[in-house]
């Protein structure tokens, strides 16, 4: 089963205190900071799934996009999720 429409829990997380920028109609965290689509505008912070704004809203996209990440940040792959 795959649900899509979902909304985004981010409000809780005090984003823009640490300063990662979020769409402010739908409050999904912006990407693509620095040629890395799931890199936020932290340079330490990264978003996948259906808080990452501009992305598909289905789960194995993102859990396919948090293994790519994984293995980009922890193994130093060149490999990353093709959104479109």
């Amino acid at each position: 089963m795959l649900a899509i429409g979902r909304t985004a829990n981010t409000h809780n997380l005090n984003l823009k205190k640490v300063g990662v920028q979020t769409n402010e109609s739908n409050l999904k965290v912006l990407g693509g900071f620095s040629g890395e689509f799931e890199k936020t505008s932290v340079n330490n912070i990264y978003a996948v799934g259906d808080c990452l704004d501009k992305v598909p809203e289905l789960t194995p996209i993102a859990q396919q996009s948090a293994s790519l990440l994984a293995h980009r940040i922890f193994l130093k792959t060149v490999h990353s999720q093709n959104y479109l």
